[in-house]
């Protein structure tokens, strides 16, 4: 994240420069407008707005606010909405097929661990069989992203699945992973 922010950080500092400013102070709206032009004929639309969201830390940093309201003013929006969260009835329908059995425990397993904990793709992939607590119901990991340390506790229908799943279908392997690539034979 530093070296995203220092690399768009350092593209304006060098765009002022060329245009014969030395000194943050002196840095107006139009710079910030011409650099975000200056971008776009050489990024693509979608990768513009990673740019803008890397820019504005270093200029909220520098404590120039009116140069944060000029980033906003290039209209830059993200590529893609974020998704929507479900619906109750959605959310509903979900657990329902975790539970029936509708999909394998596996799959219910990673399901209701992102639906019932919030927890990222990044922390269940990497998340151990050390980190599950199966007599607390808890999961205790280091998250990935942030480096703090968390502890979820754990519904009664995923300690179910979970346990379906690493007694009956988790593949044989010295992995501590908890879930492991099967790959056919």
């Amino acid at each position: 994240t530093r070296e995203a922010y220092g690399r768009v950080a350092r593209g304006y500092l060098c765009f002022l420069e060329s245009r014969g400013i030395v000194c943050l102070d002196d840095a107006d709206g139009g710079t910030v407008l011409g650099f975000l032009a200056a971008l776009s004929q050489r990024w693509a639309r979608t990768s513009l707005f990673w740019a803008v969201s890397n820019f504005r830390p270093f200029l909220v940093f520098a404590g120039r606010p009116e140069l944060v309201g000029a980033a906003r003013l290039a209209g830059v929006r993200r590529p893609h909405p974020i998704a929507p969260i479900l619906t109750d009835a959605d959310h509903h329908r979900v657990i329902a097929a975790c539970t029936r059995g509708t999909v394998s425990a596996r799959d219910a397993a990673i399901t209701l661990l992102a639906a019932s904990t919030g927890l990222r793709a990044c922390d269940i992939v990497d998340l151990r069989l050390a980190d599950i607590d199966w007599r607390g119901r808890t999961i205790c990991i280091v998250q990935h992203k942030t480096g703090n340390p968390l502890t979820l506790p754990m519904i009664d229908v995923l300690v179910s699945r979970l346990a379906d799943y690493a007694l009956n279908e988790r593949p044989e392997t010295g992995d501590d992973h908890v879930f492991v690539r099967q790959m056919a034979a």
